[in-house]
């Protein structure tokens, strides 16, 4: 990385999160110009993850259809006792593997939110397909007191942020892995590409707040293990251990915007320090 030919580096993260990386950045090895390292995340609104239940009640009078479809279902299930799924917006799985998904978590027993999104080859992501066909035959008749499954997009925030959410089973991209960490969530992590090794190695090693799903050779998850993990999320203590850690990041992460926190202030150094230059070239 070629620190020296910039003034500063902005991190979407927060200090007390990142610490290890952001100090090894700083490190005048690595940083021979001293280029100031800021953590300036996350960039949610405070109220969103110090206050969910509330801030969820205030957005009632603006929803979307899907958000209100989601609300209602979160709503009628106890605390901490859905296992949101979203895998994000570039990996599409194969029709396979969205099968063992739908039949582990079936037999989970368990009550879930499934962000389902086409499988790879068969549709552009954008565009309206019908879910019951790419699902196992009689799979939505089966599970209509249990799931709810929403085409393509759902509103990621509003959900992890809900007192209902008990878990997400997650891509690992990093916005995923912030809001969760941010929403006091714990997550099943199924990384594919990039960073989201890497984020997965944040949750479920360094911060133990997640645990990854077991492949098998040909990188399959088969539906036995879906079920495992589902029901060890919400059900055994070992979810709940997790769960108590990941509230304790989510303070952690309202701390850092509140006022005078890490990311308030690094926030407000860069803005006064954007101010300066701006009228030296005036």
């Amino acid at each position: 990385m070629t620190l020296y030919k910039v003034r500063g580096l902005l991190i979407y993260s927060f200090y007390e999160l990142d610490t290890v990386a952001v100090n090894a950045l700083r490190n005048p090895i690595l940083n021979p110009s001293q280029v100031e390292i800021l953590t300036v995340g996350p960039v949610h609104s405070p109220a969103n993850f110090a206050h969910p239940a509330s801030e969820a009640a205030e957005r009632r009078n603006v929803v979307s259809q899907e958000e209100e479809q989601c609300l209602q279902w979160l709503d009628s299930h106890s605390s901490s006792s859905v296992l949101y799924v979203s895998l994000g917006t570039i990996f599409l799985p194969s029709l396979t593997q969205i099968h063992e998904l739908a039949l582990g978590l079936e037999a989970s027993e368990q009550s879930f939110l499934w962000i389902l999104r086409p499988p790879i080859g068969k549709l552009s992501p954008s565009e309206e397909f019908d879910v019951s066909a790419i699902l196992p035959e009689g799979f939505l008749s089966r599970i209509q007191n249990k799931g709810l499954i929403i085409p393509n997009w759902a509103p990621q925030k509003m959900i992890l942020s809900h007192p209902s959410t008990g878990a997400f089973l997650t891509h690992c991209g990093w916005n995923s892995t912030l809001e969760s960490i941010c929403m006091g969530v714990p997550t099943v992590a199924f990384p594919q590409f990039a960073d989201q090794r890497m984020n997965c190695m944040l949750l479920v090693n360094q911060l133990k707040v997640g645990v990854e799903l077991h492949r098998r050779a040909d990188d399959l998850v088969e539906r036995g293990e879906v079920e495992r993990v589902t029901r060890l999320m919400l059900t055994r203590k070992e979810g709940i251990e997790m769960r108590s850690r990941a509230k304790q990041w989510s303070t952690a992460a309202f701390k850092a915007m509140e006022k005078d926190g890490s990311s308030d202030r690094n926030l407000e150094s860069f803005v006064l320090k954007m101010k300066k230059l701006s009228s030296k070239n005036l």
